[in-house]
């Protein structure tokens, strides 16, 4: 059974779910940057106390 309005949903939702990954994979590589900034802040600041 092949119909053109179930082969447009298909590449609709196809592309709703790689654009939601992208975003994801967006969302989460800022989430480790910004993780890595305050863990290098904090190695930095503890450094200078030691110093």
């Amino acid at each position: 059974m092949y119909t053109p309005s179930v082969n447009k949903a298909g590449i609709l939702t196809g592309a709703v779910g790689f654009t939601i990954k992208s975003l994801a994979v967006v969302v989460v590589a800022f989430a480790f940057i910004g993780i890595g900034n305050i863990i290098i802040r904090k190695i930095k600041s503890k450094n200078n106390l030691w110093k």
